[in-house]
């Protein structure tokens, strides 16, 4: 007995609509793991982690205590600085977007001028860079110290590797295997680019680039 032609069109649908959601959820899934892996290597190389928010900065005690214990004074240019005044942060010196710590002996009291100055820098960084900043000379080594980059940064950098290494590999493939070089190479080189846009739109729908 023949199964109905509205029957056979349903079933057909039926099994169309899981392999949409089965398609959406690998690639997402896919996307999520390339997002992680691609940040956390540049994070490896450049010494750079998604920051964490800091739950000691803003406790009264901890700020009273670095008060005291710096004397009332910026740790870097001897400020006076005060509750009164408003006029200091808490900073990390090791922030921890680079893994610094998020603990009492990680933190130091700043005027606005320093911290503002100081950024992402670490606390080695920003030395070396207040005392050769006028030596132009000795700034060179200073601008070679690994540097702070966010994962927005991270990504772009990593985006023509993640295009240019599969089109390489398609078109050495290609020439050996099927004597097509450019076609596939030009395949796989849209292929990566659709991939690397999705992404940037993946990493901004989830907030990934927007940390750090």
């Amino acid at each position: 007995m023949q199964e109905a032609p509205g029957t056979a069109r349903k079933i057909l649908a039926r099994s169309l609509r899981v392999v949409a959601i089965v398609t959406r959820v690998v690639t997402l899934w896919m996307l999520d793991t390339t997002l992680r892996v691609v940040l956390w290597l540049g994070a490896s190389t450049r010494r750079v982690q998604p920051t964490r928010r800091s739950r000691l900065t803003s406790r009264p005690d901890i700020r009273i205590s670095l008060l005291k214990r710096q004397r009332g004074k910026c740790a870097y240019c001897s400020t006076a600085i005060s509750d009164s005044r408003g006029n200091y942060e808490v900073d990390h010196k090791i922030p921890l977007a680079r893994q610094g710590e998020d603990s009492p002996t990680n933190l130091q009291a700043l005027c606005r001028g320093c911290n503002k100055e100081k950024s992402a820098r670490n606390h080695r960084e920003y030395l070396h860079y207040r005392k050769y900043r006028k030596d132009l000379a000795t700034y060179e080594e200073f601008k070679r110290l690994p540097k702070y980059l966010n994962p927005r940064e991270l990504l772009w950098r990593a985006s023509l590797p993640l295009i240019l290494l599969p089109v390489a590999i398609a078109f050495f493939v290609g020439a050996a295997a099927i004597e097509r070089p450019l076609l596939s190479a030009g395949i796989v080189g849209l292929l990566a680019v659709a991939w690397t846009i999705g992404l940037w739109v993946r990493g901004k729908r989830t907030g990934a680039l927007d940390q750090g």
